[in-house]
């Protein structure tokens, strides 16, 4: 059984190894421009090659937005984003907010003290299915989170037999870890699960875990760092809907003010196009606002992210783009968890309406989600 209480602490507290654990309190960064504009629902999806900056004499609309986490490098794009002008070209001016932990975005939202949140995995669909007002209104990343593995020692998931593994409290993780030993013949009685809390790396660097939930990307890098090369055993290979990094509105700001939601939107999806087509670029913007982090390992986290802001629909349908299978998936995945007494229609979830027109799809070109992520990484 776990070994922890089971709080609706999301995986992604993991991020607080690349941010130091520096700023663990609700924050304030410099405003980043949110909008209402006339223009917002007309797209360019070359907005990517070429600065926004300098070129905007709109008004702009002040936005509270919270983002998913403390600063790390998952947000260069929001960061890299306001400061070339991408917000503020669609009349947005977004105040960045930072979180004290994974699930105070939706509750910030809900609360009436953000217009829009950045949240984590399950979180939303939970609120939704208590019966909270929330949409989610763009999918902005699409985690592959799994259980880490050292590469050299283990080899198949059978072989995790007797293990202990360190997997975050969550309803999304919980349940995954034990779909993935199910489909492998295994059982939660097979293992021994603990809470690692806010460090995943140290755990296995000390040997004291044989494996983590974990990505692809971020703790791979800090592990690769230390000599350790690692595989994942993805939990969407094996059974469990992806991960996501929501955009979440309130269903008032949805049908009262689309527009508003139309060009915060589009200043997400040109913020993203620019920073995963200048990536070294956009790094250095976000390292001149956060030069307490490490500089190296913004930058190859950010590249190792890129592929994942893409999905198999993306090329077609544009970043941001929400799967409603993969969401009713998370619906039903809450519901078998006990988070949510039933399932409800996707609808009552999702809304793909607001997205940029025409999509910008040229960032996910060539099948870019199939990219292995560490390929991405520059010395």
């Amino acid at each position: 059984m776990f070994e922890f209480n089971k709080t609706e602490r999301e995986e992604y507290m993991r991020r607080s190894w690349f941010s130091k654990g520096r700023f663990g309190i609700v924050g304030l960064l410099m405003g980043l421009a949110l909008v209402l504009s006339a223009c917002g629902s007309s797209g360019d999806s070359d907005s990517g090659d070429e600065t926004a900056s300098g070129g905007s004499s709109q008004e702009t609309q002040d936005v509270k937005f919270m983002l998913e986490w403390a600063p790390n490098a998952s947000q260069v794009w929001a960061i890299a984003g306001k400061e070339q002008g991408y917000f503020e070209k669609n009349g947005i001016d977004p105040e960045f907010l930072f979180p004290d932990d994974s699930t105070s975005p939706t509750k910030v939202l809900l609360a009436g003290k953000a217009d829009f949140a950045l949240q984590l995995s399950t979180a939303p669909a939970i609120a939704r299915g208590e019966g909270e007002d929330v949409k989610v209104v763009g999918t902005v990343e699409a985690l592959d989170v799994g259980i880490m593995v050292p590469k050299d020692e283990i080899s198949t998931v059978q072989e995790l037999n007797g293990a202990t593994l360190g997997v975050g409290a969550s309803t999304y993780n919980e349940t995954c870890a034990v779909r993935l030993l199910e489909k492998h013949g295994l059982s939660e009685d097979d293992v021994k699960f603990v809470d690692p809390a806010f460090n995943l790396v140290a755990p296995m660097l000390a040997g004291k875990v044989q494996g983590v939930n974990g990505s692809q990307y971020e703790q791979a890098i800090a592990l690769s760092k230390e000599g350790l090369e690692t595989k994942v055993f993805s939990y969407s290979d094996n059974g469990c809907p992806i991960d996501p990094i929501q955009v979440v509105a309130t269903t008032e700001m949805v049908e009262d003010n689309p527009e508003l939601v139309k060009s915060l939107l589009k200043g997400i999806g040109e913020s993203l196009q620019y920073a995963m087509d200048n990536p070294e670029e956009a790094t250095e913007i976000f390292g001149d606002a956060y030069p307490e982090l490490d500089p190296k390992s913004d930058l190859a986290q950010w590249q190792a992210s890129v592929p994942t802001f893409c999905t198999a629909q993306s090329e077609a349908k544009g970043l941001l783009y929400s799967d409603p299978k993969e969401y009713e998936g998370l619906i039903e995945l809450s519901q078998e968890a006990g988070a949510i007494d039933e399932v409800y229609p996707v609808d009552e979830l999702v809304d793909n309406s607001l997205l940029p027109d025409p999509p910008i799809t040229q960032p996910c070109a060539n099948d870019r989600y199939k990219v292995d992520p560490m390929s991405q990484i520059t010395e």
